[in-house]
């Protein structure tokens, strides 16, 4: 047993005891004994209950989800290297998204919307890389309405639907496979680039659609093909909106 556990245990033992002590006051009718004994026992029982789950589970929860995103956070395939020649580079990112290349300033938490609202949030951390989407599954006929796939916070898949497979192929990737065809790859190339192919998944205002990456940039407001160039860097830092009229914009935090 987890030793921070001890002091809940202790009072369910108790809570026990007492129970049984009021059982035995009850048989013997004497009533006024028997219930003070059972209702102390009752309370000890929740309180041990409730101390456990709203206490103690949640102190172990965040350190075990903390310890795991530790863990399985992305590094970057290579380690940037400045030569000194590009002043502008440390101050840079790109954001290769369905093969087009977005230039951003550089951050430590780059957060994608439509119309803003959330639906790509990627957080570089010193240890790496941590993503937060929902991923868009396949919407064939019959179903012509998008569908949830799988749900990833800070790299923990808190859920996946039938058919679905998300897999690290190497610690530089976060994939997700649907009946064999990726619908989801985050590749850490190195501090500077990001590399993103897939369709997300947002519902809002009681409608889901789908921001598809999958080959140039497709969301309800427009379309960007692949090989593209988008700089952004002279609008500063914040949310990279994709907006209904068509824009890419910074909007500010």
């Amino acid at each position: 047993m987890n030793p921070e556990f001890l002091p809940e245990f202790a009072l369910l033992i108790a809570g026990v005891l007492l129970g049984g002590v009021a059982i035995n006051r009850l048989a013997s009718r004497r009533w006024s004994s028997a219930a003070k004994l059972a209702a102390a026992s009752l309370a000890l029982i929740a309180v041990a209950f409730l101390g456990g789950k709203y206490v103690h589970w949640k102190y172990s929860e965040s350190w075990r989800l903390r310890q795991t995103m530790k863990r399985h956070t992305i590094e970057p395939s290579i380690r940037y290297q400045p030569d000194g020649k590009d002043s502008e580079a440390p101050n840079a990112m790109s954001l290769l998204l369905g093969g087009v290349r977005v230039q951003v300033v550089a951050s430590d938490r780059f957060v994608l919307s439509v119309d803003n609202e959330p639906f790509l949030t990627l957080d570089s951390l010193t240890s790496g890389l941590l993503v937060s989407c929902d991923v868009a599954g396949s919407h064939s006929v019959p179903i012509r309405a998008p569908r949830l796939a799988a749900r990833i916070r800070q790299n923990v898949v808190w859920y996946s639907g039938p058919g679905v497979s998300p897999m690290r192929p190497d610690r530089h990737t976060i994939l997700v496979r649907e009946s064999g065809k990726d619908i989801l790859r985050i590749h850490y190339a190195d501090p500077r680039r990001i590399e993103v192919i897939g369709q997300f998944y947002l519902s809002g205002d009681g409608e889901s659609s789908v921001i598809s990456f999958m080959r140039g940039l497709n969301w309800r407001g427009g379309t960007v093909p692949p090989g593209m160039g988008i700089d952004l860097r002279l609008q500063g830092k914040g949310k990279i909106d994709f907006e209904h009229n068509g824009l890419i914009q910074i909007l500010p935090k």
